[in-house]
């Protein structure tokens, strides 16, 4: 494997049990290539940078269900359920939501440093909420 594709595996043991939440969803590029083609009528090499250009919200990521040109598969060669694109055609994006607190502060900024910054692979996206918004974001994980 080449240096650029080699993939950085995030160690979160130095977390407490129970504040870090994990969320993977597969996008379809084929999906996103025709919306911007298509829908938007940009042309196809505009079109390729502002798709590399696109960074989504978080609730896109960690919906309960995946709306398109995002989708859930645990097939081992999944297609697209609107498109029907073959693996090629997807990139796989893991989330990672870590509660914030006295416990997770000093993990979470040793993880922030360590992690690389080249080619942004990794971003970091802070957001408040309140302590029923957790209490209920908990409940509908227990499900």
């Amino acid at each position: 494997m080449s240096p650029a594709k080699k993939s950085h595996t995030l160690d979160l043991s130095a977390f407490p049990t129970g504040t870090v939440a994990e969320y993977s969803t597969l996008v379809c590029l084929a999906c996103l290539f025709d919306l911007f083609t298509n829908q938007f009528g940009l042309a196809p090499r505009t079109a390729y940078s502002e798709i590399k250009r696109y960074a989504p919200t978080i609730e896109e990521l960690t919906a309960p269900q995946a709306v398109r040109p995002f989708f859930d598969s645990e097939e081992k060669n999944p297609h697209c359920p609107y498109c029907d694109a073959a693996k090629r055609w997807h990139a796989r994006l893991d989330t990672y939501r870590i509660e914030g607190g006295k416990s997770t502060d000093v993990a979470r900024r040793a993880l922030s440093k360590s992690l690389p910054t080249k080619d942004n692979q990794f971003q970091f996206i802070e957001s408040k909420f309140d302590r029923r918004t957790l209490f209920f974001d908990w409940l509908d994980t227990q499900r």
